[in-house]
This record gives structure tokens, C-alpha cells and sequence, in this order.
């Protein structure tokens, strides 16, 4: 089993705490990518999805797809240790829950990210 050191840095009362496996890499590594803006990294500027410019616009069928095909073209692109199953957006007025499905290792996993829609 790998481990890394965890990003964010977290601090911890053990070392132990400051590293992590290597689901726990990937889903890091998930939450970035949904997570930063594209071009927010300066030496990265490819690193991220288009997912904050979406939260502010009227919900409609046509905005989800997208929203779910822009996710899914991040994931692909920047997250090479797993394969993608699906992505599937919920919303409401105050929140966007991306439900991400994902194979690593021959078992399916799950990822939930909820992100609200305050500024």
C-alpha cells in the first residue's frame, strides 16, 4: 500500500496523521479537481473543472448535462488512476451535490461533494 503526504496539510498529534492512503490520495485529488477553478493554479492552469462558473446560473436540464459532462471531461483528464463510471448532479436552491461513481482496484467507490450555493 502507498502513502503519501496528505494535501492539505493537516497537522496532526502523531506523524502518522500527516500522511494518507491511497483512496484517500484519489479522493483528494477528486474534491481538487471539482473544487479549483480553471486557472486559478498558476503553474497548473489546466488543473481543475469549470464547476464554480455553473453555481450561479438558473437551474435547467441543459445546465446539468453540461455540468455533468464538464465534470466528467476534468475527471478523465486529470485523475488517471481510476476509471469513471458516472457522475450525477442534484440541486436545489442552496446546494449541488456531485455524486461521483468510480472503479480502482476491480471495486466500485462512491464520492459525494455538496457545494453551496452562497458566495
Amino acid at each position: 500500500m502507498s502513502r503519501s503526504i496528505l494535501f492539505p496539510f493537516q497537522l496532526g498529534s502523531t506523524l502518522p496523521e500527516a500522511t494518507e492512503d491511497e483512496d484517500q490520495m484519489i479522493r483528494n485529488s477528486l474534491e481538487q479537481i471539482l473544487m479549483v477553478q480553471k486557472g486559478e493554479r498558476i503553474c497548473r492552469p489546466e488543473v481543475g473543472s469549470g464547476l464554480q462558473s455553473y453555481l450561479f446560473e438558473p437551474q435547467t436540464p441543459m445546465l446539468a448535462r453540461l455540468l455533468v459532462e464538464e465534470i466528467r471531461r476534468s475527471i478523465r483528464i486529470q485523475e488517471r488512476r481510476i476509471i469513471l463510471q458516472d457522475v450525477q448532479i442534484k440541486q436545489n436552491a442552496n446546494m449541488v451535490s456531485i455524486v461521483v461513481l468510480y472503479r480502482r482496484n476491480n471495486a466500485v467507490k462512491t464520492m459525494t461533494i455538496n457545494v453551496p450555493r452562497t458566495i
